[in-house]
């Protein structure tokens, strides 16, 4: 699983590079392994009551040293096969 997201970590760099978006370190241990998970995720906002339904699609990144999770938006992540 690990080569997986090695696998991915390279081609999100290279993507992003193409795009002119550079990742920073992991925040948490200083790595630049970082592997995104495929797929869409969703944030929700909590209420108490009748919400307005608000989501923000999320491209999430896993530090492939520690495990960290970055959450970033999708439509800033977002590949051209997307």
């Amino acid at each position: 699983m690990a080569e997986d997201h090695q696998h991915d970590a390279n081609a999100t760099n290279a993507e992003l590079a193409a795009k002119g978006v550079a990742l920073a370190p992991c925040v948490a241990c200083g790595a630049s392994d970082l592997g995104i998970s495929p797929g869409l995720y969703e944030l929700r906002v909590l209420t108490e009551g009748p919400s307005a339904d608000e989501v923000i699609p999320l491209r999430v990144l896993l530090c492939n040293r520690c495990g960290h999770v970055h959450l970033f938006s999708a439509q800033t992540l977002s590949t051209p096969s997307e």
